[in-house]
């Protein structure tokens, strides 16, 4: 199959490994804890209940695996002249 059938496959995997990790991020500021600054964006671990851990963890792993997904793109995807 051609590399760019890949390449298309590939970021669709992406798309949906962003589109995961934006929702964590949501749930993980939903489950902060109560003392936490709600101006906040983002906190450290202590300022999460334990389901936002949770997310917080997922959060992480889905942009680390976006991260790869766009690397695979780049090496797969043929140079143009």
């Amino acid at each position: 199959m051609p590399a760019q059938f890949w390449s298309m496959i590939l970021a669709l995997c992406a798309a949906v490994v962003l589109l995961y990790g934006l929702y964590c991020l949501a749930q993980m500021l939903r489950y902060r804890s109560p003392n936490a600054d709600p101006r906040a964006f983002t906190g450290a671990a202590h300022e999460f209940t334990r389901e936002g851990l949770r997310y917080r963890r997922r959060f992480f792993l889905a942009w680390l695996g976006f991260a790869v997904l766009i690397a695979a793109i780049a090496l797969t995807t043929p140079a143009t002249s």
